[in-house]
C-alpha cells in the first residue's frame, strides 16, 4: 500500500512530460507554419498618435530584420488601413484602426448682440481643441427672437463621434444707436478734374455690426467750380442706425484741365547732353521733365540749373544695374533713397516723383526676381510716391544715333489730350537733342502747351508684366 503513490507520481511525470512533448511539438508545428506573430490582427491607434509597423511584431521564427511590411497608415486621418507582414512565403495582415477616443475641450464665451445677428452655436465658441474637425449644434431648439437673456446649452461633436457639453450666457438688446466714423483732421483739397478716394482716411465702427456701411454724400460739392464745400459721410449699421459727420473739402483751380499738354521727359541724364537740352527749352520757353541717375555726378550741376528754371528733376534710379536694382524690394527701395538724397542735395526738395528703369511693364526684373513690378506698383504708391511711364515713345532706347527723322516720326505721331514723350539724356542721344527743336514745334503747332510733371499730372501706367 505504501508504494501506491509513487505509482501515481511517476504516472502523473509521464503524462506531465508527454504533454509538454506534445505542447512544444504542436507549438513547434504552429510557428513552422506561422513563422510570424503578431500583437493582434485588429490594432487601434488613436489619431496623431506615434505608430510604428515593427513594434507589432511580437516574435519572428528567423532573423526579424527579413520581416518585409507594406502598406501605410496615416495617422493624421481617421479611417481603416491595411498592413502586410511577409516573411519568406509566409504573409499576413493586421488591420489597423485610426480613431478618435478623446472629446473636444471646449471654453465658450458669452455673446451680447442685436436682434438682426443670426445666432448660431459656433459664435460662443472662443477655443477647441480636438484632433478633427468639430460641429456644434444647440441641445435644445430656443426662441431668441425677443430681447433678453439666455443660458444657451451647446454641444460639440468631433468626427469620432466623441461630445462635449457646455453652456454660455445671450444676451439679445435692441440697438439703438449708430456707428462711430472717424478721418484724419487733413483737409481734402484736390484740383478740377480730379477725384481722391474720400475714404482713404477714414473709418467706421460700430458696437454690434462688424461691416457697417460707410458712403459719401457729394451733393453739395460742384466738382466743376473750384472752391470749399462740405462733404457728408454716411454710415449705417445692420438694424439700420444711422450717423453722418461733415469735412470740409476745397476744390483748386486746375490749369491744365482743358489743355493739350505734352510732358517731355528725359531719363538716364545727366549728360554732357543736358546743357544742349536746356537751351533748347529755353529757346521755345517749355518746361520739360529730367528722371535722373547717380552714374554722371560730374555734370549735377546741370540739374541744378534745370530745377532753377523751373523744370522738375523726378527720380529714375541711382546706379540702373537691373541685376542689383530689382534683385529684391528692399534693394529697389535702397536704390530709390539714393537718388532720392543726391536730388535732395540738389535741389533741397524731397521728390516723390519715380520713373521706373524700364518702366512699369518691364519684362527684364523676372530675371531676378518674380512678381517684383506688381508689388512695386503698388507699395510705391502707398508709401506717397507717383511713378509715370509713357505713352509716347521716341524710340531712342532702341538705339544710338538714330536718324533724328526717325525720331521726330516717332515722337510727332501720338495723339492725345495729355502726351508723356520717353526720350533720354545721354552722351550717345545727339539725335535726340537734334530732333529735339522738331518734336515742339510740331506739338506747338497743334495747340499743345508744355509742362513740367507734377505730383498730381496725368500719369500714364502700363499694364504690369512682372
Amino acid at each position: 500500500m505504501k508504494k501506491q503513490p509513487r505509482t501515481y507520481k511517476i504516472r502523473y511525470k509521464r503524462v506531465f512530460f508527454a504533454a509538454a512533448v506534445l505542447f512544444t511539438g504542436i507549438s513547434f508545428l504552429y510557428l513552422l507554419f506561422h513563422p510570424v506573430l503578431l500583437k493582434a490582427s485588429t490594432i487601434e491607434v488613436e489619431i496623431n498618435s506615434e505608430f510604428k509597423p515593427e513594434d507589432q511584431i511580437l516574435f519572428v521564427l528567423g532573423d526579424d530584420k527579413e520581416v518585409k511590411i507594406d502598406g501605410e497608415v496615416d495617422t493624421s486621418k481617421l479611417g481603416e488601413y491595411t498592413l502586410s507582414y511577409k516573411f519568406h512565403q509566409y504573409q499576413k495582415e493586421v488591420k489597423i484602426k485610426v480613431e478618435d477616443t478623446k472629446a473636444p475641450s471646449i471654453t465658450t464665451k458669452n455673446l451680447k448682440t442685436d436682434m438682426i445677428q443670426d445666432i448660431e452655436p459656433a459664435s460662443f465658441i472662443e477655443k477647441c481643441e480636438d484632433a478633427t474637425e468639430v460641429t456644434y449644434h444647440f441641445a435644445n431648439q430656443e426662441d431668441f427672437s425677443k430681447p433678453g437673456r439666455y443660458e444657451v446649452q451647446i454641444i460639440a461633436t468631433d468626427q469620432g463621434k466623441n461630445e462635449t457639453k457646455t453652456s454660455a450666457i445671450l444676451e439679445r438688446c435692441e440697438d439703438k444707436q449708430g456707428p462711430t466714423i472717424e478721418h484724419s483732421d487733413k483737409r481734402i483739397e484736390f484740383k478740377q478734374g480730379l477725384l481722391p478716394d474720400f475714404l482713404e482716411d477714414v473709418s467706421i465702427k460700430d458696437d454690434f455690426d462688424e461691416n457697417p456701411s460707410l458712403d459719401t454724400d457729394t451733393s453739395q460739392v460742384n466738382f466743376d467750380q473750384p472752391g470749399d464745400y462740405t462733404l457728408i459721410y454716411i454710415g449705417r449699421d445692420r438694424s439700420g442706425n444711422e450717423t453722418q459727420k461733415t469735412r470740409s473739402l476745397t476744390i483748386l483751380k486746375n490749369e491744365e484741365l482743358n489743355q493739350k499738354i505734352v510732358y517731355l521727359t528725359f531719363d538716364d541724364g545727366p549728360s554732357k547732353n543736358t546743357e544742349r537740352i536746356l537751351k533748347i527749352l529755353d529757346q521755345y520757353d517749355v518746361k520739360a521733365t529730367f528722371f535722373v541717375t547717380g552714374n554722371q555726378p560730374s555734370y549735377n550741376d546741370w540739374l541744378k540749373v534745370a530745377h532753377e528754371k523751373g523744370h522738375t528733376i523726378g527720380l529714375h534710379t541711382f546706379t540702373h544695374d537691373f541685376a542689383s536694382v530689382y534683385s529684391s524690394t528692399d534693394a529697389y527701395y535702397d536704390d530709390l533713397r539714393k537718388i532720392q538724397d543726391m536730388v535732395k542735395d540738389i535741389t533741397s526738395e524731397e521728390v516723390k516723383l519715380v520713373r521706373f528703369p524700364g518702366g512699369s511693364s518691364n519684362t527684364i526684373s523676372k530675371q531676378y526676381s518674380p512678381k517684383i513690378m506688381t508689388i512695386l506698383t503698388k507699395s510705391l504708391q502707398d508709401k506717397g510716391y507717383q511713378y509715370f511711364d509713357w505713352n509716347c515713345d521716341s524710340g531712342d532706347a532702341s538705339g544710338n544715333n538714330i536718324p533724328a527723322d526717325t525720331l521726330i516720326q516717332n515722337a510727332t505721331a501720338c495723339q492725345s489730350q495729355y502726351i508723356n514723350i520717353l526720350m533720354h539724356d545721354t552722351a550717345a542721344k545727339d539725335t535726340t537733342v537734334e530732333a529735339l527743336p522738331k518734336i515742339i514745334e510740331h506739338y506747338k503747332s497743334e495747340g499743345y502747351v508744355f509742362k513740367a510733371i507734377e505730383i498730381d499730372s496725368f500719369a500714364p501706367h502700363h499694364g504690369v508684366n512682372n
